[in-house]
């Protein structure tokens, strides 16, 4: 895992539909880890925000893809998507209940880039529409695992203890990713 390239949740299918969608979150394991994480934290702020912190995700994932169906260019989105696991996976860890809004806008602005990556794959595919469907199912899926991780985890201390594990080896991904970055970065924008 550790050994992996970046930008590996990515299809190369001409005829994807719904089922690629759905496959497509969890082909990635940034995408995957970013969105268990997401459920995670939601279930730990409590109330309502179990369910709209996950809603403004996938917003913004809509976003996102439609940015990249209409040709729009977000620099760095990978990167984006590799600080997303750090950052939430460091959330996780450390049991950080982010202030609602700081909450809210970190979980669109890393949802656009998610989105991003997702719909950067609609311009080649035959069905988009049941692409697009299929990874809305495929995040509300793994939205929902997060939550129930993050419920369980208040009523047993052990699981909760695990769940911060969890988030410290996400972190570690994470940076993992990150680091990979870099170098580009440093290419890139001399």
């Amino acid at each position: 895992m550790l050994a992996s390239t970046p930008a590996h949740a990515h299809i190369r299918m001409m005829d994807a539909g719904f089922f690629e969608g759905l496959m497509h979150p969890v082909a990635g394991i940034d995408h995957l880890m970013a969105m268990l994480s997401v459920g995670i934290i939601s279930a730990r702020l409590g109330g309502k925000y179990v369910w709209s912190i996950p809603a403004c995700f996938m917003l913004a994932m809509i976003c996102g893809a439609g940015f990249a169906a209409i040709g729009v260019r977000l620099i760095l989105s990978e990167f984006a998507i590799a600080l997303s696991v750090f950052i939430l996976g460091i959330a996780i860890f450390t049991s950080y209940k982010p202030a609602i809004i700081i909450g809210v806008i970190g979980t669109c602005f890393f949802g656009i880039f998610h989105g991003y990556a997702h719909g950067s794959e609609l311009p080649r595919l035959t069905n988009p529409g049941l692409f697009v469907s299929g990874f809305l199912v495929g995040t509300a899926a793994i939205h929902l695992v997060g939550v129930l991780l993050g419920k369980l985890a208040e009523r047993k201390v052990t699981m909760k203890e695990y769940l911060n594990y969890a988030g410290a080896a996400f972190a570690g991904i994470g940076g993992y990713l990150v680091t990979e970055y870099i170098p580009l970065l440093m290419l890139t924008y001399r």
